[in-house]
């Protein structure tokens, strides 16, 4: 239980990472235009 409790963590995690960077690379790239 633990673990996949550790692992749904981690997944979620990264995703969100994920997201974040895709939105940065996003406003980086209206910054450049």
């Amino acid at each position: 239980m633990v673990q996949q409790a550790f692992c749904n963590f981690y997944f979620l995690s990264n995703f969100c990472l994920l997201c974040i960077f895709k939105t940065d690379h996003k406003k980086m790239i209206k910054r450049k235009g």
